[in-house]
């Protein structure tokens, strides 16, 4: 089994993740979905079990974000581990 911590399925949450300053030193941007699915799909030619990890409630999230965020999970075949909301409390 490996975790992946994917953040984010809509580019403003990537950003909001900060995902982008993050890959920066890696040599880039934050990778897109079709970079993650294949990315997983790799990973699961190779046997392994993936446990995605989620954060939901950024502040540009709406309530569509759940959804997107699962049928995300549900093409990709992996396992949301958890979805957590953000807060403000959260954050500091």
């Amino acid at each position: 089994m490996v975790s992946v911590g994917i953040e984010s399925v809509s580019p403003q949450g990537l950003i909001e993740s900060d995902a982008a300053r993050k890959n920066a030193g890696k040599g880039g941007a934050a990778p897109g979905l079709e970079t993650i699915l294949n990315q997983i799909r790799v990973l699961k030619e190779h046997g392994l079990y993936i446990l995605a990890w989620f954060v939901i409630g950024w502040d540009s999230d709406r309530q569509e974000q759940y959804r997107s965020t699962l049928e995300f999970a549900d093409r990709a075949g992996v396992s949301p581990g958890r979805a957590e909301r953000r807060t403000q409390q959260s954050r500091s």
